[in-house]
């Protein structure tokens, strides 16, 4: 089982045997889809946070984080 997260620093994976902090400047674009958030790493790579395991008010959060510290790279839904 493993934990995804996200914060003012970036992107958190820990559980598995894995722990991956991947801070806002190594995230290339972050996408938003029905089923979550999308941050890649480069044009083919991307780590998903899935929002079925999300609150409403973390997914607010979560688009919150990603347009302060991806401006424009952050395709996001409105909330």
């Amino acid at each position: 089982l493993q934990e995804r997260t996200v914060d003012e620093s970036g992107f958190h994976v820990h559980g598995g045997g894995v722990r991956t902090h991947l801070p806002w400047a190594a995230i290339a674009r972050c996408v938003e889809t029905e089923a979550g958030f999308l941050f890649y790493v480069d044009d083919r790579h991307a780590h998903l946070l899935p929002k079925h395991a999300l609150r409403p008010a973390d997914v607010r959060r979560v688009r919150a984080f990603a347009r302060t510290a991806l401006g424009g790279q952050a395709r996001l839904a409105s909330g």
